[in-house]
């Protein structure tokens, strides 16, 4: 195969969407998937867009389940996500981390903005750092894009970082702080938001990927806050699906307010391993090696180095804007029957029911580096959950 001309790739989109240009970078156009005014007439070709009467199963929420506590360090910077390009002695370096929460819901759109990047090079093997889900993304794109790629990390799926996510479509969920971002970078996340959750569509449905769309609901007793037109994600909105007010009398929820919407979610472990084993079927290369300083990616044979490292960035090329955002997630007995997702604002606690554990958390604590798992944090979510389920869940 010719991989000189990267740019001549087959496209990554199906043929039957509409390919459109936005500031530069091929995008797909919105489909049906991305709108619920359209959802209703697609049932009929999407089993999964098919409504249902909601089932009204009781999440089972006790000490006596819990299977394991994950703590997960999100790669915090306050302006956003960093990807770009410099030069590291006579390789070309490309960043592409810092995505917070985010990882998950755009790393289709970064490992976009990288090929954009790749393709101003002459390279046709590359060296990806890290094989979180940005990494394994970004790898996955590149070679559907002709590139020979390889692998470096110290560590493999489920022992990294976002193995240890909740993972929910959540865009801009710990992305940058407010006041801290530029007007360019919102148009940015706009661009790559829609493009990541386009390719994410491919994926709803297939068994072995684990993506589904299920309903998620937010209550509280006071009402919920709008986001203003200058608000990071305020032109994305219409991604996370549309926004239900539900009467307190239409669900078995005691709250004043009740939001519903129907929102992608990722199986995360049957995800990420379905993405090493493409990756590997696609003749990709895993090395373990671990990385310390701006040289040891110089000793790379590669020309051209993608780094994923998320948090690593720090330590081996001085980010001082990177910092970790601590997430705790208590793992109970899987719960097969709950198909819907829940948190309760107020308290800052959600349930997301998964094929491996019915995961509870709601934990952003800003520059906490410790990996341990914190008790106290666990009492919270489990007596938070527990008092909904008593008090505000009708029998």
């Amino acid at each position: 195969m010719d991989h000189t001309s990267p740019a001549s790739a087959p496209p990554l989109t199906p043929d039957y969407v509409k390919a459109i240009n936005i500031g530069g970078l091929t995008h797909a156009g919105f489909s049906g998937f991305l709108y619920p005014a359209v959802q209703r007439p697609l049932a009929q070709f999407f089993p999964f867009f098919t409504e249902k009467r909601q089932t009204w199963v009781k999440p089972q929420i006790s000490r006596d389940h819990i299977q394991c506590v994950t703590v997960g360090l999100r790669p915090h910077r306050a302006s956003g996500f960093v990807v770009r390009s410099e030069p590291l002695g006579m390789k070309t370096l490309i960043h592409n981390y810092g995505h917070g929460g985010s990882g998950w819901s755009l790393c289709w759109g970064t490992a976009q903005l990288v090929a954009e990047e790749l393709k101003k090079t002459t390279a046709t093997k590359v060296a990806v750092i890290g094989s979180g889900i940005n990494g394994l993304a970004t790898a996955r794109l590149l070679q559907r894009y002709g590139y020979e790629v390889v692998i470096y990390t110290k560590d493999i799926p489920p022992n990294v970082i976002s193995n240890r996510a909740s993972a929910g479509w959540s865009p801009t969920a710990t992305l940058c702080d407010e006041g801290k971002y530029t007007p360019e970078f919102k148009k940015l996340l706009t661009t790559t938001a829609r493009i990541s959750h386009r390719f994410w569509q491919d994926f709803v449905g297939i068994e072995r990927y684990g993506v589904e769309y299920r309903f998620n609901y937010a209550g509280d007793d006071l009402p919920f806050g709008a986001l203003s037109p200058d608000d990071i994600g305020s032109d994305i909105m219409d991604l996370n699906g549309e926004v239900i007010d539900v009467a307190e009398a239409d669900s078995p929820f005691k709250f004043a307010h009740i939001h519903k919407t129907w929102t992608l979610r990722f199986q995360v472990p049957v995800f990420m391993q379905a993405m090493q084993d493409d990756f590997g079927i696609a003749g990709g290369k895993v090395v373990i090696k671990e990385f310390g300083k701006p040289e040891d990616v110089d000793a790379l044979p590669e020309t051209v180095v993608i780094n994923c490292m998320g948090l690593g960035s720090k330590g081996v090329f001085a980010d001082p804007e990177l910092m970790p955002i601590r997430g705790q997630l208590t793992h109970l007995v899987p719960q097969a029957d709950l198909k819907y997702s829940f948190s309760w604002r107020t308290k800052l606690v959600n349930f997301n029911p998964r094929h491996d554990a019915l995961t509870c958390g709601g934990s952003t604590l800003p520059n906490i580096w410790s990996m341990e798992p914190d008790k106290t944090e666990v009492d919270r979510v489990i007596d938070g959950l527990t008092e909904m389920v008593n008090t505000r869940f009708a029998s």
